[in-house]
This record gives structure tokens, sequence and C-alpha cells, in this order.
């Protein structure tokens, strides 16, 4: 268990911090495998299609996402939580950049376009982009500056607790306890949805996973909290009904 989950929380090497930059290269080689299928798919056709462009273009402004607000990952649930055992170390340099990209297998030779499923695709991301950028800025926003409004239009409304640490629950997260959970969860299947037409289960592994995961998350994370504020927890929950998905979860 020790070796799977490891033994410290954040390991460095001569102040090198170890965990934190192990997503870099995860990021930067799903990138080159990413490029490498569009440059065989242009070699065999002599065109890139558009479902591959749209999944292509998706994976890349994710990536992008991922480095230029890197800032925000020390209040990621992997950075706090989870020691940096074998499951990151897989998870970061083969998992993701392997996995993720899969959807590269099928749209190669996937020479089809439906306008209207491009539209929808790309509408799916944009919404799964505001929900997790917005919400994870929020939350940053917030444990910089308490007192500052977000955006200049959301005042950041609080509940207390015995711990002297506040819950925030306006704006996104008024709305949901994981609202950003449910962002990522969109954006991974936007870059399932250029696959629509295939009939193999494989270019939608990434969401399924991801899906598994978070909810899994969501549930650790519950009980890890009601464990840690107690009746104040509980008040917190009324108070912010939904878990992920408003209205059903």
């Amino acid at each position: 268990m020790n070796f799977w989950c490891g033994v410290e929380l954040n390991p460095h090497f001569f102040g090198f911090e170890i965990k934190e930059f192990s997503y870099r290269p995860a990021f930067a080689m799903m990138s080159v495998l990413n490029l490498s299928y569009l440059f065989e798919q242009i070699r065999l056709y002599g065109f890139a299609s558009p479902n591959l462009m749209t999944f292509q273009a998706i994976s890349f402004f994710y990536t992008i996402d991922a480095f230029v607000f890197e800032y925000g990952m020390i209040y990621m649930f992997d950075i706090i939580e989870e020691n940096f055992g074998f499951m990151l170390v897989f998870g970061d340099y083969m998992w993701m950049p392997f996995v993720f990209t899969l959807q590269n297998l099928y749209l190669i030779n996937d020479l089809s376009y439906n306008p209207i499923q491009t539209y929808a695709n790309i509408g799916i991301f944009i919404i799964g982009y505001i929900i997790f950028r917005g919400a994870n800025n929020q939350k940053f926003v917030y444990r910089q500056d308490p007192k500052k409004v977000w955006l200049g239009l959301i005042e950041p409304i609080t509940l207390e607790t015995s711990r002297d640490r506040k819950l925030l629950i306006s704006g996104f997260w008024g709305v949901a306890r994981k609202i950003n959970y449910l962002g990522d969860i969109l954006i991974a299947v936007s870059q399932s949805l250029p696959c629509w037409q295939s009939p193999y289960l494989l270019p939608w592994l990434y969401p399924i996973y991801l899906t598994i995961l978070l909810l899994h998350r969501a549930h650790r994370d519950n009980e890890r909290c009601k464990e840690k504020y107690g009746k104040f927890w509980d008040e917190y929950c009324k108070k912010v009904r939904w878990i992920m998905i408003p209205g059903i979860y």
C-alpha cells in the first residue's frame, strides 16, 4: 500500500517540488503525441479532418490552460491530499499521455464531418471550461483575498466553522459542492465527442475513467470534510444541496 499510495505528501529533492513538476511532462507528452497523429493524417490524406482538428484544438487549449493557471495547482486534491507514490507517478508519466490521447487512434482515419456535431462539441467544451476554470479561479481568488469580490460581481459569502476555516457558498460554490468536477467531466466528454461515430468504447475511456475517479473522489472528500467539520459540514450541505450536478446529484 505504501508503494502504491506513497509515504510522503510533497517530496522534495534539494528544494525541487517533485510532485508539482510531474504534471508538466504529462501535458507535454500529450501534446507531442497529438501532433504526431495530426502530421500522420496529413501525410496519409493530405489534409487534417474537422473531427481530428476539433479534438486537437480542445486538447491543446486544455494543455495551455494547465500551464497558464499552474499556480492554482497548489489547491488541487492531488497536491493537498494524495501522497506521491506509484499511483501518481504512473498516472502522470503513463496514464495521462497515453490514455488521454486514445481518441487519435480512431480520428486519424475518420474523414467524416457533421457541422451540427462540431458546433455542439465546441459548445459543450465552452460550458465545461467556464464551469471548471471559473469555479477554480473563484476559489483561488478567495483564498488569496477572502474579502475580494470575484470579477467585481460575486461577493464572497461564507459559512463559519469551528476550525477557524470558512466554507465558500456563493457563486459557483453556492450551486454545487464539487461544481469544478462537473466542468472537468464536460471537458473530457468534449474531447471524445469527435469520435461519436466510432463503434468502439476505447475513444471514450478518458471521460468514463474521469467520471468514476471524480465521483469516488467527491465521496472521499465528503467523508473527510464531515469528519473535519462535524455539524458545520451538515449545515453546509443543507445550504449547498448538490454535490456535482445541480438538480440531479
